[in-house]
């Protein structure tokens, strides 16, 4: 007997019926996927013996006493199970090591971050340094500001007459740049 397919003369691709795909996260240790599977199977267990233990109470039933009394004591074992895992999981990345592989966007938001803490370290330097230096800083940063300004004879004589001001006066020269820019 025939397909669909076959009657009419169809070719069908043959694709596989599973096909894996790469993991998303890494699989847990095998420590850990241990610790995990034993928790579960506690969870499951104390999860039926309380539901007997609450079957046998409605309905009267001798077994009720000692079900309710296995059954606490097997939620205090399956805390037990849970927190075991969580310590094997610590225990096993404090040991081996994690392989941290951050996103594309915390990569750019750290690169971000470190040239802005850069720039400010660099201007911080600077400034700094014009201090240590002075009125030698001032001029050097009037004749940057005069390189700036309109060019020809009529900037010279600006510049000149800042440099004076600047010297004489003891103006700081960032005053006399936002004047001169406004």
């Amino acid at each position: 007997m025939k397909g669909t397919a076959e009657r009419y003369g169809i070719q069908r691709e043959h694709r596989p019926l599973w096909v894996e795909e790469p993991a998303r996260r890494h699989p847990l240790p095998d420590p850990v996927r241990t610790a995990a599977v034993r928790a579960l199977i506690i969870i499951s267990v104390t999860l039926i013996e309380a539901m007997v233990a609450f079957l046998c109470t409605m309905a009267e039933s001798w077994p009720a006493f000692p079900m309710v009394i296995s059954s606490v004591a097997s939620t205090v074992v399956a805390t037990w199970a849970v927190v075991d895992v969580w310590v094997t999981r610590q225990v096993w990345h404090q040991r081996y090591g994690v392989v941290s592989e951050p996103s594309s966007t915390a990569r750019a938001l750290r690169r971000e971050r470190r040239a802005r803490r850069r720039a400010e370290r660099r201007a911080l330097r600077e400034q700094e340094r014009l201090r240590r230096r002075g009125g030698a800083g001032q001029l050097e940063q009037a004749a940057h500001l005069g390189d700036a300004l309109v060019g020809g004879r009529r900037g010279l004589v600006l510049v000149h007459a800042l440099l004076r001001l600047v010297h004489e006066q003891d103006v700081r020269v960032g005053a006399v740049a936002q004047f001169v820019h406004e």
